[in-house]
């Protein structure tokens, strides 16, 4: 598989800035890009982790005969010097609609493949009017519905740190990453884990859009037309998960011209880093092709 398809360090500049990641292009014509979104804390490597090659979403999109860009999202890697104190999501959709007019034209298909709050991203973008023109979405990992504590506790926890100009969260310590974004022991790559040169400080600015998804979220969802594929982890513990928030999120869709939905067993909520990561990223392609079939 990777002896057929080329990885290399995406740049490109938006409004003077630049806008970074890695890229990942099959050996002949593709059959339409794939933009990654991480989420927050991480960066593209989220999508092409060490350790995880034969579950590589560049590495597989690729012999699938997909491009894939998998961005730093502004604020974070390599698009950090031109957004160094992050931005907003709905800031980020414009950065990104950009990138997409320059790199796509006519009728180009285009996916977005996007984790946690880069789910909420893809979605934001889903939901703008250019977003007519996207092929697919596929998300994970979105905060939905919180529990009230859940909720209040992100509320005691993040409103000081905005109210106090900082511009960037304060890192969780291993144990509490390891209780939120992951699932059962040997579930996931253990390197994963261990904080290291593919994680990264939160910008601030990119912190309202994920307290106040669950708000934010339902009238943007009911703008959505292209179909979207919508998976939860088995042991989400970042926010609310099974079923019943798939459900909500099924019926807030009501405009998709197809939504799927998934439990992603044997996984928390950074799937890409679990073991299941290429069955998840399978499905995501999966999606693509029926998406290009319809």
């Amino acid at each position: 598989m990777s002896s057929q398809a080329s990885i290399e360090e995406f740049r490109t500049e938006i409004g003077g800035a630049v806008l970074g990641g890695l890229r990942a292009r099959p050996p002949g014509p593709d059959r339409g890009l794939v933009i990654a979104l991480h989420g927050g804390g991480y960066d593209a490597r989220y999508w092409h982790h060490p350790g995880l090659d034969d579950a590589s979403l560049l590495w597989l999109g690729a012999s699938l005969g997909f491009e894939i860009v998998a961005l730093d999202r502004p604020g974070y890697a390599s698009s950090a010097a031109g957004w160094p104190n992050g931005q907003s999501l709905l800031a980020q959709a414009e950065s990104i609609f950009a990138m997409v007019d320059a790199a796509a034209s006519g009728d180009r298909p285009i996916f977005l493949i996007g984790h946690s709050m880069g789910g909420i991203l893809a979605l934001m973008m889903g939901a703008d009017a250019r977003g007519a023109r996207l092929t697919g979405i596929d998300v994970s990992g979105v905060p939905l519905s919180y529990s009230a504590e859940r909720q209040a506790a992100m509320r005691a926890a993040l409103e000081p740190v905005i109210a106090s100009g900082a511009t960037h969260l304060p890192a969780n310590p291993p144990a509490q990453r390891r209780a939120m974004f992951f699932g059962a022991g040997g579930s996931f790559e253990a390197r994963a884990v261990a904080r290291g040169d593919t994680e990264h400080p939160v910008p601030v600015a990119e912190l309202p859009d994920a307290l106040e998804c669950p708000e934010i979220l339902p009238p943007l969802l009911a703008r959505i037309q292209a179909p979207v594929q919508w998976t939860i982890a088995e042991a989400e513990n970042s926010s609310e998960g099974g079923p019943a928030v798939l459900a909500q999120a099924a019926r807030l869709l009501e405009r998709s011209r197809r939504v799927a939905t998934s439990i992603q067993v044997a996984s928390g909520h950074n799937i890409s880093l679990h073991h299941v990561a290429r069955a998840y990223h399978l499905r995501a392609f999966a999606f693509f092709e029926e998406c290009l079939a319809a």
